[in-house]
């Protein structure tokens, strides 16, 4: 805290003796008996300010005795002046004598005598020894003591006073005090509590009686003097929770500048906080001769001056000048102390009684918050001024325009001093590393503060030129500080400087990230143009493990017209199959295209690959695909998907490519798709050697008895050295004749149910044994027996079936529809006679035009269609 004694009143033509200040206005008792009053004026300089003075009235009461005590009413309007034990009442504003008849008297006291009767309601009143005020209350009570005894009068209106009270005392008091509804009464040994509204006077504590008893109204509580410590307790009587204050020595006198304590010693002025009751800033007076201060009465308002006067020639009064709450709030910000700063904001917001904050506390705490952190920023201590700064009404433009490269040129949120700036003030010796690094944590910190800001902005409605200057800098502190993040940023932003950002990433060579923004602005061209000098290698990013994303995002979409053929001729001309391929991944598998011209490109790719590696590898293919090491066993695979996924594929043209390899899994599987079942089950059996494969092939098509045959065929040509197996008989061929293998024999005797026994025969040689083949012969014969049976059956069943119908057509026709002349029609009325009728299944009879749609009867409603009559 910074306190300061600004002259006030720099020359008093007098010896001040006492005096007592309200809002402006500063009154002065000589200890040769005038009073003076002055106004005072505040004028402004710097962060500080002057007090200027001018002499209002003056007035004498005593050419012979000093004024001991003033006290102002402002309520009332009056002034209480103790002069020669008698008390008078003034008009606090023109010091003329009051009197309760309401008239003012500018006579002088000497030709008014005072009243003898200390008890009279008229003033003035002799006898007095000290009086009080009240103040804070709205009653305009005081109390004046006499030898003895207090007597208590009260403003029943501004022309009335009334006796309230005589409250007797065992010894005389030396100080009153009034608040509100209590008055403390100082005596030698103790301090005691009058409660003005039950008159009952009790004891609050003792004190050493060596030393003067000090009494102050400090807020809602008073401070009591007592042992060298400053003792708060509340106006019920009670001992505040507030710790004491440890004075340093003993002070003369005692004042409140809430919320501080003000403590007078003979060479001092000590400013004690009424939060933490520490001593927070001491005054020295060394410059001798060391003046005769005193504190005047502080004022009624919370807003009134403290002032101290000099009673020693030349006699001056001096303002206290405190910091204002935003300067001490700084100040402890400065020292480190931010949790005690905010509770100090918070106390002295509170007010005098400590309970009830201002309404508009929110907005001023934010407010508070926001000079914090611009305080701690430009002390370099970044991570604490975050924390402020995301509880305040901050504007982030204003934290980002420390750094002049994060906001668009000529934005008026640039701050006068930049970051660099910043760190160099404060960084000692003239370190570039040092520097550096600051400035790094400095953006590090922003970074911060903008991505929680950006998350707390999600659930407001804002600016757009707000959320663009954020997500402008948090794309910039990407590049450096979170590269992995900076694509998913681009993608999940619209808002942003679309111009500075591009300049920004081309000029760091973030190129994946730079063709990301391209693709979510529809500038596609200038995306591909990026992407195309990633397959010549011209362009590199630590980002771009692969061109996964880049090709995704050329999928065709509704508002694109690039179409698939565009974006493969451009990925030709890239040289690189690998991209071509995983474009025609995707549009097949993921898109689910069916195009024949894309799935037999992809297929050619597959297999390019496979005879490439092949090829450099001289190796040997494996029969089993999923045997292979990869990358060849991979390719394989894939090819293998992609014949069982789909069937939109040339594969004449890919047989083209493999018939002379030995890949015969996918030479089976594109024979499969032109309907080669000759070469499927020939590569089954002579190159696979898996006959019980070529079986479980003739039983699971549509047609087994051809293709047993063909694989009859083959089993017999294996039997016969001369017949080559690779030559593959044609439909017009005479098979040639020879002893029957064992294989054929079993594939006879084993698949009875699914051969042709006749078409087998032309294949069979004359001196086969039929009791080879007689399994074969006893199963064809039963199942021809069985087929015959069967169909016997199924003939004599819909001959029934026909009868049955037949039958119950006639039972339906045969009812007779009988129409004599008193028959009329159930829908209009009429009588039929001769005209043209229908009848419904249910037996209704309607003439010709009361028929509307012949399934729906038109007298019960009924359809016919889905509710049909029965036959039966």
């Amino acid at each position: 805290m910074s306190v300061e004694l600004v002259p006030t009143v720099p020359v008093v033509p007098c010896k001040i003796e006492c005096a007592a200040i309200w809002a402006t206005n500063l009154y002065i008792g000589s200890a040769d008996g005038r009073l003076f009053q002055y106004v005072l004026e505040k004028v402004p300089q710097g962060e500080r300010f002057l007090v200027k003075s001018q002499l209002q009235n003056s007035r004498v009461l005593s050419t012979r005795k000093p004024i001991e005590q003033i006290s102002l009413m402002p309520g009332p309007g009056k002034l209480l002046a103790l002069c020669e034990s008698t008390l008078y009442m003034l008009n606090m504003y023109s010091l003329e004598l009051w009197s309760p008849d309401g008239k003012s008297s500018a006579a002088s006291p000497s030709t008014s005598p005072p009243l003898t009767a200390a008890t009279s309601v008229i003033p003035p009143w002799k006898g007095v020894i000290s009086f009080g005020t009240q103040k804070g209350s709205t009653e305009f009570r005081f109390c004046v003591q006499l030898k003895k005894k207090l007597v208590l009068y009260e403003f029943t209106s501004r022309t009335a006073i009334e006796l309230i009270n005589e409250i007797p005392l065992t010894e005389q008091a030396v100080a009153l005090v009034g608040s509100q509804d209590i008055i403390c009464v100082a005596t030698k040994k103790e301090y005691l509590l009058l409660n003005l509204l039950s008159l009952r006077l009790d004891v609050l504590t003792s004190h050493d009686s060596r030393h003067p008893p000090l009494v102050v109204v400090a807020g809602n509580e008073l401070l009591l003097y007592k042992e060298g410590q400053g003792f708060f307790f509340s106006f019920s009587g009670a001992p505040s929770a507030r710790p004491p204050i440890p004075f340093q020595g003993t002070p003369s006198q005692l004042a409140c500048n809430f919320p501080y304590i003000i403590a007078l010693h003979q060479r001092s002025i000590e400013i004690y906080s009424m939060m933490t009751s520490q001593l927070v800033q001491t005054i020295i007076l060394d410059k001798p001769p060391y003046p005769n201060f005193s504190i005047l009465q502080e004022g009624c308002d919370p807003q009134d001056f403290i002032a101290l006067a000099n009673s020693f020639a030349p006699a001056c009064v001096y303002v206290v000048d405190a910091a204002t709450l935003k300067e001490q709030v700084i100040e402890m910000l400065k020292a480190g102390q931010n949790r005690e700063a905010f509770e100090w904001f918070r106390f002295c917001l509170a007010g005098r009684d400590g309970k009830q904050l201002p309404k508009d506390f929110e907005k001023r705490l934010m407010e508070m918050h926001s000079i914090a952190g611009s305080t701690l920023f430009e002390l370099t201590r970044f991570n604490e001024a975050v924390e402020h700064y995301l509880v305040s009404d901050t504007a982030p433009q204003s934290v980002i325009g420390y750094f002049p490269d994060l906001l668009p040129e000529g934005s008026h949120f640039l701050q006068p001093t930049d970051i660099a700036a910043l760190v160099k003030s404060k960084i000692s010796v003239a370190d570039p590393a040092a520097i550096e690094e600051r400035i790094i944590v400095a953006r590090r910190c922003l970074m911060e503060f903008l991505e929680k800001k950006r998350e707390q902005m999600k659930t407001t409605i804002n600016p757009e030129e707000v959320v663009q200057d954020i997500t402008t800098a948090l794309i910039k502190l990407y590049v450096h500080f979170k590269p992995n993040k900076l694509v998913e940023l681009i993608k999940t932003s619209a808002l942003y400087h679309s111009s500075m950002v591009e300049d920004y990433l081309a000029l760091k060579k973030c190129w994946y990230p730079l063709s990301t923004l391209y693709n979510c602005q529809k500038r596609y061209r200038n995306a591909l143009l990026i992407w195309a000098k990633f397959g010549t290698g011209e362009f590199t990013d630590p980002l771009c493990t692969g061109v996964d994303d880049t090709i995704f995002t050329l999928n065709p979409r509704p508002e694109t017209i690039v179409t698939h053929d565009q974006v493969l001729t451009f990925l030709t001309s890239l040289s690189d199959d690998s991209i071509v391929q995983m474009y025609l991944e995707n549009i097949i598998f993921n898109l689910h295209v069916k195009e024949e011209k894309f799935h037999t490109r992809l297929a050619f790719i597959y297999i390019q690959c496979i005879l490439r590696h092949i090829a450099e590898n001289h190796i040997v293919p494996h029969i089993d695909p999923t045997k292979e090491p990869p990358p060849l066993g991979e390719y394989r695979t894939k090819l293998a998907s992609l014949f069982k996924l789909s069937s939109a594929y040339n594969a004449s043209m890919l047989l083209s490519q493999i018939h002379d390899t030995t890949l015969y899994e996918e030479q089976i599987s594109l024979y499969k798709q032109i309907g080669s079942h000759n070469r499927v089950l020939q590569l089954m059996v002579h190159q696979l050697n898996d006959c019980e494969r070529a079986e479980q092939y003739c039983i699971s098509h549509s047609s087994p008895n051809q293709l047993f045959l063909i694989l009859l065929q083959i089993y017999i040509e294996m039997g016969n050295p001369a017949s080559p197996p690779a030559v593959q008989p044609t439909d017009t061929e005479t098979p040639q004749i020879c002893p029957l293998p064992q294989r054929a024999v079993d594939l006879l005797n084993k698949h009875a149910r699914n051969i042709d026994l006749l078409q087998v025969l032309p294949y069979l040689p004359d001196s086969l044994s039929l009791q080879t083949i007689l399994p074969c012969i006893t199963k064809a014969m039963q199942e021809n027996f069985d087929s015959w049976r069967t169909g016997q059956i199924t003939k004599n069943l819909y001959q029934a079936c026909t009868i049955m119908d037949k039958v119950t057509l006639i039972r339906n026709t045969e009812k007779a529809v009988i129409i004599n002349e008193q028959t009329t029609c159930p829908v209009c009325g009429t009588r039929i006679n001769r005209r043209v009728v229908a009848r419904y299944p249910n037996g209704v009879v309607v003439c010709f035009k009361c028929i509307k749609t012949k399934n729906i009867c038109p007298v019960t409603g009924r359809d016919f269609s889905k509710y049909p009559a029965s036959l039966s």
